[in-house]
């Protein structure tokens, strides 16, 4: 794998050939990249954010692929691509705006897999700090939107979701807790409705 940028980091690359899905008949590798642009401030390293909590400007596209030859049967290739971008900027009253979206498509799997999925994703940081207890935050609502269609066709397997929800961020990324309610429904069966908290932790 290699991986790089050019142009004082504002166009990042990664290309790498690996083993792929075992078992294929002519037993093929699968090749995979990603391209990103960064149009404001560059987003360093291997692996980015989907957000920077207002330390940075950021407009970044990015694209990436996955393709492996007859990695089912002779003949059957897998593809899959996605196209994704994020903005990210600090507002003059100290808050932080967020719009985040991608779109993604499957073939070759031989499955009900294949199809194509978007999600679309809108949140502002609050610019005041709150206390829980011993713990100062602060709190980001976010919306999200979520489908996948599949090639298939079939009424009951076009999955979509809205979620609702807040981070309370306690250290950046180290620290936060979520809490989200979704409601996921497809063409034919009845709504689900679900509750999540979470709590991310890194050492």
């Amino acid at each position: 794998m290699v991986h790089g940028s050019v142009r004082e980091g504002k166009v990042e690359y990664a290309l790498g050939v690996y083993d792929g899905y075992d078992g294929t008949p002519s037993d093929e590798v699968m090749v995979a990249g990603r391209l990103s642009v960064n149009l404001l401030d560059v987003e360093e390293g291997y692996y980015n954010s989907s957000t920077y909590h207002g330390t940075k400007e950021i407009l970044t596209l990015g694209f990436a692929f996955q393709n492996q030859q007859d990695a089912v049967a002779i003949g059957t290739d897998y593809d899959a691509y996605n196209f994704d971008l994020l903005y990210e900027r600090p507002t003059s009253s100290g808050g932080v705006v967020t719009l985040e979206g991608a779109y993604y498509s499957f073939a070759g799997t031989q499955s009900e897999n294949d199809g194509h999925s978007y999600f679309l994703l809108v949140s502002y940081m609050l610019a005041s700090e709150y206390s829980v207890g011993a713990l100062t935050g602060r709190v980001v609502p976010y919306f999200r939107h979520q489908e996948f269609t599949r090639d298939a066709n079939t009424a009951d397997l076009a999955v979509r979701s809205n979620d609702f929800g807040f981070h309370y961020v306690i250290h950046g990324h180290n620290a936060r807790v979520t809490f989200e309610y979704s409601d996921t429904d497809t063409e034919t069966t009845s709504q689900i409705d679900s509750l999540k908290l979470g709590m991310q932790l890194q050492f």
